[in-house]
């Protein structure tokens, strides 16, 4: 049990980066299971509040692309001793997951469900703003 602590102790980071590489890949895979089983972006049941053009939806296209190339960089050897790449993955898996949530949620129809759901991304995205505004003005500082 002590080797195992020690092995998982030395490996903690490339684990939770993997975590983080995981879930990012995750996002993806969601949507295609929700628009494969599920009734998500389809007619169904009442009219949404709000029907955005269908174009508008690419942006999701860009930012869930942006987390996979993000998942894959900080896997890269040269990264780990980028020490805010590991005071962040934390929070960049929470955000992650929660794609997936709030994708469950809106296929569900759980409006309040998907609004907490955003608030917690929102939350956990400021964590991680606020490390990477501090980690570039001490990269700043320093030139």
């Amino acid at each position: 049990m002590k080797r195992l602590w020690h092995w998982l102790k030395d490996k903690w980071k490339i684990i939770k980066r993997s975590i983080v590489l995981l879930t990012a890949l995750s996002q993806p895979i969601t949507v295609i299971i929700a628009q494969r089983f599920g009734p998500l972006f389809e007619e169904s049941g009442s009219d949404p509040f709000i029907i955005p053009a269908d174009y508008a939806f690419l942006i999701w296209s860009i930012i869930v692309t942006g987390t996979i190339i993000y998942g894959i960089y900080q896997l890269l050897p040269f990264t780990y001793n980028y020490k805010y790449l590991d005071k962040i993955s934390f929070q960049s898996i929470l955000i992650f997951l929660g794609f997936d949530l709030w994708i469950m949620a809106a296929l569900n129809v759980w409006l309040p469900t998907t609004v907490l759901i955003f608030m917690a991304m929102g939350v956990a995205l400021r964590i991680v703003f606020r490390e990477l505004l501090s980690v570039s003005f001490k990269i700043f500082l320093r030139k």
